[in-house]
């Protein structure tokens, strides 16, 4: 086999060290969730699903790792914070890591492969209804 070389635009140090960062945060903020009483329902390399606000998680030191997360997030974003909100809702069905289902119309809505009907609207009360009847009546 024949060596293409180094990349121009990818580094694969740099793509190592910013996965485990990330890993390691999360790590640490499931961690910290669950010992002051909170719930880590599901965690995927670029989110997780949790009942806390955005706000708490701000709040948590991630055993030291926040503060140079936010100085990082910071430097390359102008912006401190390390938290966004993807999806909220007061109602889930979690039936693997990708697969999550809200009723609620802002909600959570990954179907973990399971197609709907080309008729159905992604996203929409009808998929989000037959996705949570199909999860819940399986048999086997």
């Amino acid at each position: 086999m024949e060596s293409v070389g180094g990349s121009a635009i990818t580094s694969p140090s740099h793509a190592a060290t910013t996965t485990s960062m990330v890993r390691a945060q999360l790590l640490a903020v499931m961690n910290q969730v669950a010992e002051t009483g909170g719930w880590v329902y599901s965690v995927t390399t670029d989110g997780f699903i949790t009942d806390f606000e955005v706000d708490t998680l701000e709040r948590l030191d991630l055993y030291g790792l926040a503060e140079p997360l936010r100085e990082a997030r910071e430097a390359l974003t102008g912006e401190a914070t390390i938290w966004e909100t993807k999806a909220q809702q007061d109602d889930l069905v979690s039936f693997t890591t990708r697969g999550n289902v809200s009723l609620s119309p802002n909600g959570v809505c990954a179907h973990n492969g399971l197609k709907r009907p080309d008729d159905v609207a992604e996203d929409s009360v009808e998929d989000r209804e037959m996705l949570l009847r199909a999860v819940v009546t399986r048999d086997g």
